[in-house]
């Protein structure tokens, strides 16, 4: 069992707490990889539309392995650390802005820093806050920003809870997006 919890600001001496129930040991088994929300993000490589949902990114899916991402991408996946457990890899057909976590030989995450990507639902960095609650007032949670006094994560959940989209904001705005699996899309330092 997963779950998480906010609990006040990094100015109160409280941050994001992920609470893990019923779980032996260390070892972390690979989920499968999230099955697609929208048609959009199943074309083929050439004509994909960008977009970014609980389902990942065009072909790429959080679970799949990066030799499966770069199969579906088409392209060999730009790795400056492939030693490192977590890291960060790009691929030239994918968007600038637009980057992958790998943990171990998975993708657990995409993360959208920057560019002209939007969700499935229309949402983009830039967007005021006001048009992320109101794209997905059904199915969001507000936590208090890390960071950031002025700032909010606006977290969406998937049907069986294994994946979450987050939107990072500052000053009503959204700065950041990020989607991928529990516990790594959580991570308010990524692979930090």
């Amino acid at each position: 069992m997963l779950s998480w919890l906010a609990v006040g600001s990094m100015s109160e001496g409280l941050g994001l707490v992920l609470v893990l129930g019923g779980v032996a040991g260390c070892a972390v088994e690979r989920p499968e990889t999230l099955p697609p929300d929208d048609a959009d993000a199943v074309e083929e490589v050439g004509s994909v539309r960008w977009r970014l949902g609980l389902h990942g990114i065009g072909a790429v899916r959080p679970g799949m392995s990066l030799a499966e991402a770069t199969t579906a991408v088409g392209v060999e996946a730009d790795d400056p650390t492939p030693q490192a457990e977590c890291r960060y890899v790009t691929f030239a057909v994918v968007p600038v802005g637009v980057s992958f976590m790998i943990v171990g030989d998975t993708v657990r995450r995409v993360d959208v820093r920057a560019g002209d990507v939007t969700t499935d639902r229309g949402a983009r960095i830039g967007d005021p806050e006001s048009r992320i609650l109101e794209l997905y007032a059904d199915d969001l949670e507000r936590m208090p920003h890390k960071y950031a006094p002025d700032g909010e994560y606006l977290v969406t959940s998937s049907p069986d809870s294994l994946s979450r989209l987050v939107f990072e904001t500052e000053a009503d705005t959204v700065t950041r997006m990020r989607v991928g699996l529990v516990p790594q899309v959580l991570w308010v330092e990524g692979c930090g």
